[in-house]
């Protein structure tokens, strides 16, 4: 049971966070969503100041 459930959880918040589904995953899996946040969270806050800025 517990390797459903681990591969079930990994497999949600990974393309849940890529795709920007923060709420989603906290709400699911907070443990799970914080560690996943500090890496793909970085890129995309960088990501979205960057494109704004050269636009304007």
């Amino acid at each position: 049971r517990r390797r459903t459930r681990a591969t079930a959880t990994t497999a949600a918040p990974a393309p849940t966070g890529d795709v920007a589904g923060a709420p989603g995953a906290t709400e699911g899996a907070p443990k799970r969503k914080r560690r996943r946040r500090r890496g793909p969270a970085k890129a995309t806050a960088t990501t979205q100041p960057d494109t704004p800025k050269g636009d304007a």
